[in-house]
């Protein structure tokens, strides 16, 4: 926590950077001008609201994760930290690491275990990724029936040789991974692993929270392709053929979403201009659309950074209090 930005942050701030600047050298700077004049705020704060829904559920499903390890404060509470999380994503360390930089504050400040926070963090990422996995699969459906529509992008199948260079690279960040922890984190990783496994062991006994988990996890999922969606049509003067198009919002997404860039900066646009460009859609209409989106984004980003400010400035003040003893958990006692 106390190196807030880490060199593969810088790194990923450069190339958001670079890639941003060059497509934006390439835009025809009047069409671009034109397309930003007649920006509809109504679907700006749709976009706004539609991003603000999808966290209010991924701050629902944290509180639940936090029931089960008898960790959790008033919903209020788990609301703020999801906006904390997010700003740590879109500003800081990206989306792995902001959860364990927001499960070491909320146990830190709130007087919790840091591993029953950050395996109630856990199960709800997995719990994310198995609704990200259903999302997948019905995007990949609904770009079939598309199929027709796809246009044409002139990719190329890896060859024999960058395979084997992917591949290898995997195995090795395997192995160095794998060193690292044997030789400084395997005591931590054994109690984290326990209390994962006791929280599954409670979540399996209620499966009416698992597909309601499971279920917000879609429902955020939409609303966040619902985002870059209320993005196109506030810059857009054209009907849109919406049929054609749903299926390239969750694949934009899922570009967007690699940690390469900051908040899926450059990533989103480039990706955006490739696939809409087949479809009908200006070039300086999609690159507008996805900067709407990286707006919208940093705002709530923002809001959580207040946020954060905020729990900071509680926890000194309770710091100049009688100290009571810290909360735990049964896993932990």
């Amino acid at each position: 926590m106390r190196r807030v930005v880490s060199p593969t942050r810088l790194l990923a701030l450069a190339v958001s950077t670079v890639i941003v600047v060059s497509l934006y050298r390439r835009m025809d700077r009047g069409s671009l001008r034109e397309v930003l004049t007649r920006l509809d705020v109504r679907w700006l704060l749709m976009a706004l609201a539609a991003l603000g829904a999808s966290l209010s559920l991924a701050s629902w499903r944290w509180h639940q994760m936090l029931r089960l390890s008898n960790a959790q404060l008033r919903p209020a509470d788990s609301w703020r930290w999801t906006l904390i999380g997010h700003c740590f994503s879109g500003f800081f360390f990206g989306a792995a690491v902001s959860d364990v930089a927001k499960s070491s504050l909320y146990s830190r400040w709130k007087g919790f275990g840091m591993t029953q926070i950050l395996a109630a963090s856990a199960l709800d990422r997995v719990v994310g990724a198995i609704s990200t996995g259903i999302y997948t699969l019905l995007t990949v459906g609904l770009a079939l029936v598309a199929a027709p529509a796809f246009p044409t992008l002139g990719w190329k199948t890896p060859k024999l040789v960058e395979w084997i260079l992917v591949l290898s690279g995997a195995v090795l960040l395997g192995l160095g991974g794998m060193w690292m922890t044997q030789r400084r984190w395997l005591p931590h990783v054994r109690r984290f692993y326990g209390s994962v496994k006791s929280m599954t062991s409670l979540l399996k006994g209620r499966p009416g929270l698992i597909v309601q988990a499971v279920l917000a996890g879609l429902l955020m999922q939409v609303l966040i392709s619902a985002v870059l969606a209320c993005s196109l049509q506030a810059v857009s003067d054209q009907p849109l053929p919406w049929k054609l198009l749903l299926w390239t919002f969750p694949v934009i997404g899922v570009v967007a979403s690699l940690p390469l860039t900051i908040s899926g900066a450059g990533a989103r646009e480039g990706a955006s201009i490739v696939l809409w460009g087949g479809l009908g859609i200006p070039a300086s209409m999609a690159f507008s659309a996805s900067l709407l989106t990286l707006c919208v984004t940093l705002l709530w980003a923002l809001c959580g950074g207040g946020l954060l400010w905020y729990e900071a400035t509680l926890s000194r003040r309770s710091a100049t209090l009688p100290t009571s003893s810290p909360r735990s958990s049964p896993c932990e006692q």
